[in-house]
């Protein structure tokens, strides 16, 4: 019989960085991704910006501020 064991999500934060050109300012936003994984995360921020961004997870949510925030499971927020 398979297991009906629910994935564990966890809350990543996601930083999107613009293609600055040299001299000009990056403009950085960070996303909260509540996902099972980082890649997963990586991969849904990077299908919902600009392709010439630059997406790198920066660290996690904790479960109370996840719940705190009311973020979804698959759902991507700029914070």
């Amino acid at each position: 019989m398979p297991s009906t064991k629910h994935k564990r999500y966890t809350a990543f934060l996601v930083a999107v960085t613009g293609s600055a050109g040299i001299g000009a300012e990056a403009e950085a936003v960070t996303y909260a991704a509540l996902k099972p994984s980082a890649e997963e995360a990586m991969a849904s921020v990077q299908a919902a910006v600009d392709a010439a961004a630059h997406v790198a997870v920066v660290g996690k949510l904790s479960t109370k501020m996840a719940k705190t925030i009311k973020l979804k499971r698959d759902e991507i927020r700029a914070i």
